[in-house]
């Protein structure tokens, strides 16, 4: 009735899972490279991982994602986001 899984099938399951975790390993990289070149940009002594250190300490809950996506579309917003943390 049922389809057995041979071999060739694990194997494909196992290489798709590979390959999609890395895809958001790699998304997120290109996230923090964002983030880090728009901040030090501006001659801000701050890294990434102070940025969201800091974030999270204020209770901004704002996930790499999304400051990628407003360092791209709205530096100022980001300026003023991590001036306001400072």
């Amino acid at each position: 009735m049922f389809p057995l899984f041979n071999d060739k099938n694990l194997t494909g399951i196992k290489i798709k899972h590979r390959y999609r975790d890395r895809k958001k390993r790699d998304f997120r990289c290109l996230w923090i490279t964002r983030i880090n070149a728009v901040i030090r940009e501006r001659g801000v002594s701050y890294i990434y991982s102070r940025l969201i250190n800091d974030l999270y300490k204020r209770q901004f809950l704002l996930y790499s994602k999304r400051l990628a996506q407003i360092a791209i579309s709205n530096r100022n917003c980001l300026y003023m986001i991590s001036n306001e943390i400072i």
